[in-house]
């Protein structure tokens, strides 16, 4: 039994995380399904008593969990929301109604598993999985929402039976664990959709619509594709602003959109657009293309794979580049080695105006001095230059901004979660809010 939570964490961080591994055996061995199976069986199966909605996809995941919590939040409802990784601390993966499980409570779900575990080594994100489920059912919450943490078919969170599965944007990433083809990579997040369950994905390249289209007709599951269209209509039509930058979280909000529909006609759930609307409002994305602050103009952004850098650009250059006169860009960059370096490295450039390397706290990432090899041979011209510590590069990155100019923090969950904690530890920043002074 585990006496404090800084037990029960240190036990926690010394478990087999491949959040924190470049390189790993992506396979039933590592990712046992029937591991996760039989431990929530020793705690009675917490998740056999929610109703679930489960949310997978390469690129959007997130977002669409945050949305759908806090849509059916200003309904009235309870939601549980587990999702990875974290921002800043990792008791922020498991919320109810907006609120982080306390240290405190997070140590008794650890303690219902503690008897089990020595027997069964599960991993990291298993522990995590099963506190979150075992908090949920706790909390007796109405709804739970569960973001998948790799793939689909073999993720932890793929235990339960959720009332609908979503699944964003499929795309090019952890390609040597889930495939070199999206169809490849669509057939690991496919295997969430289960026989009967609703499915709820956008229209995307043909092969992956087709994928989906088989699978769910093998799982007699009804399908359900959205369009970016379809939704920018129903948006207007209902008088909607988003609180949000990026066209892409259109296609997120749409998935959440449908998503309510289909709750409101099978399981007679009370929500009216007015709440609609107005749970759009509140959503807050952390890390996600988050405006924090306006003096100097600073954007928190999670990135990390060419997909997302590319939503990441296209925004910046619609919303700031298309001003006269131009703003500067200085990006504060840090990434994983076993990312797309080039490719996002040359997504970044294209509109940076300066650019610093960093290295956020996690093994799995890049040196400066590796980023700066990427660019040899390269027809560069945009300055760069090298600052290990994060703080200091961000601090770096707001000394060099002129008055018009925009920081951007970006490459990975860490460096932004690292760069927000710095922001809120001195007062610059509240937790998942805005700056209130200059940093």
């Amino acid at each position: 039994m585990f006496k404090s939570y800084d037990a029960a964490y240190e036990y926690l961080r010394c478990c087999t995380d491949y959040e924190k591994m470049a390189k790993f055996n992506y396979s039933q061995s590592t990712f046992n399904i029937q591991r996760m199976a039989r431990l929530m069986n020793c705690v009675n199966n917490p998740h056999h008593h929610l109703h679930t909605l489960h949310v997978a996809g390469t690129k959007g995941k997130g977002s669409t969990a945050i949305m759908l919590a806090s849509i059916l939040r200003t309904a009235g409802y309870r939601v549980g929301l587990f999702t990875s990784p974290h921002v800043v601390e990792i008791m922020d993966r498991i919320q109810v109604n907006g609120i982080t499980i306390t240290q405190a409570d997070f140590t008794r779900m650890m303690n219902q598993l503690a008897p089990f575990l020595k027997q069964l080594k599960p991993t990291f994100f298993e522990i995590m999985t099963a506190s979150a489920l075992l908090y949920f059912r706790k909390q007796k919450v109405d709804w739970t929402i569960m973001e998948v943490g790799l793939g689909g078919r073999l993720d932890a969170t793929n235990i339960i039976k959720p009332d609908i599965s979503i699944i964003t944007r499929i795309d090019f990433d952890h390609m040597d664990k889930l495939g070199y083809t999206l169809k490849a990579i669509a057939r690991e997040k496919a295997g969430i959709i289960k026989k009967h369950i609703p499915v709820v994905t956008i229209r995307q390249d043909p092969a992956v619509n087709q994928l989906f289209r088989e699978t769910a007709r093998n799982q007699q599951a009804p399908i359900n594709f959205v369009t970016r269209k379809q939704t920018k209509k129903q948006l207007t039509q209902a008088g909607i602003k988003l609180p949000f930058l990026g066209e892409h979280q259109i296609d997120n909000l749409g998935l959440a959109l449908k998503a309510i529909q289909i709750l409101k006609d099978n399981q007679s759930i009370r929500i009216t657009n007015s709440t609609i609307k107005q749970g759009i409002s509140r959503i807050s994305l952390p890390g996600r293309i988050e405006l924090i602050s306006r003096n100097p103009l600073v954007i928190l952004d999670s990135a990390h794979n060419p997909v997302s850098i590319s939503a990441l650009t296209d925004t910046l250059k619609k919303t700031f580049l298309s001003k006269s006169p131009r703003p500067g860009i200085i990006m504060v960059f840090s990434i994983a080695r076993d990312k797309e370096v080039k490719k996002i490295l040359n997504l970044l450039l294209s509109v940076a105006s300066t650019m610093i390397f960093t290295r956020s706290p996690n093994p799995r990432m890049c040196h400066p001095k590796e980023l700066l090899r990427y660019l040899k041979n390269q027809n560069n011209h945009t300055p760069v230059i090298l600052e290990e510590n994060p703080v200091k590069a961000f601090a770096l990155a707001v000394n060099l901004a002129g008055p018009k100019d925009l920081v951007v923090v970006t490459g990975s969950f860490s460096l932004s979660g690292e760069i927000r904690s710095f922001l809120t530890k001195h007062k610059y920043l509240t937790p998942y809010g805005r700056t209130h002074q200059k940093t």
